[in-house]
């Protein structure tokens, strides 16, 4: 397969489930989603404490497949710079809400050329 034609099949999928999956599917105002939410929180608050990283101020954070920087808001929450949290992702209508929401992070829209580097390197 031609790295074109796996970007194409990627960027297909994600436009079928934008068209597929309810927008208030993941709102805080669906009380499943937002038990999820804070469930995942408290798990990554558990996780980074078991591992000592309680302080994230000095930690660069790379977080890939970023979508809207939601993960990379919430370590901001927990004590990250800013200038340290850079996040990258396919599709560019989520970097520029990314860079829209957060523009004091790094964002970038390069993870398909990653993905594809990495997936055909293997």
């Amino acid at each position: 397969m031609k790295e074109n034609d796996e970007l194409i099949r990627i960027k297909k999928a994600y436009e079928r489930r934008k068209k597929e999956v309810p927008v208030h599917l993941y709102s805080y105002f669906n009380p499943a989603a937002l038990f999820i939410s804070q469930q995942r929180e408290k798990d990554l608050i558990n996780l980074l404490t078991q591992y000592h990283f309680n302080a994230l101020s000095d930690k660069r954070i790379l977080d890939t497949g970023c979508g809207s920087g939601g993960f990379l808001r919430e370590l901001l929450r927990l004590g990250a710079s800013p200038e340290n949290l850079h996040g990258i992702d396919l599709l560019p209508d989520r970097i520029e809400t990314a860079l829209h929401i957060s523009p004091n992070i790094d964002f970038r829209g390069t993870l398909g050329t990653l993905f594809l580097r990495l997936h055909n390197s293997v």
